[in-house]
């Protein structure tokens, strides 16, 4: 196999040992399916049960760089490999900012609810995985969909929705 093959197994790989590994992070945790993914990684519906109940969040999981061919565009530009690290470091500080600011905002009002995170560094010293667990929302469309809504309910969901209470 190619060097470029083997570093984009690497990177995949990598990612789907964090998935595996998330158990350990948060025992009974199992990941249930995936919600969506965009520009900055996946997000899966992962459940914990208990005796008395079944609890459900959300799992961020941000690869940086997302694929090798990322990397290989950087050495291609002449990058050096510690300056390809430090480039997807900062990157990742970033990131870690904000992370931050979801804790601070963790009560406030319309603002998804983070509960814990971890980051793992990729072997090769470029990049890392970073995984957000946060509060699993309904869209109010599936919510909706699901119930036979009166009009209280709904004039309250709207107050919910516009930040009063």
């Amino acid at each position: 196999m190619d060097q470029k093959g083997t570093e984009e197994d690497q990177m995949d790989e990598s990612v789907n040992e964090n998935m595996a590994e998330e158990k350990e992070l948060w025992p009974g945790w199992r990941v249930v399916e995936t919600l969506g993914s965009g520009s900055y990684g996946k997000v899966y519906r992962i459940q914990r049960e208990n005796s008395s109940m079944t609890m459900e969040s959300a799992l961020k999981v941000i690869s940086i760089p997302q694929n090798a061919s990322e990397v290989d565009q950087l050495r291609s530009s002449g990058m050096t490999e510690e300056g390809i690290a430090a480039y997807y470091k900062n990157i990742a500080e970033g990131l870690l900012r904000e992370i931050d600011m979801m804790y601070s905002l963790r009560h406030a009002v319309n603002v998804v609810n983070y509960e814990d995170d971890k980051i793992y560094e990729h072997p090769d010293g470029i990049g890392c995985d970073i995984l957000i667990k946060m509060e699993l929302l309904t869209p109010l469309i599936s919510y909706a969909a699901n119930r036979d809504l009166e009009e209280d309910e709904i004039i309250q969901k709207k107050m919910e929705l516009a930040g009063i209470k």
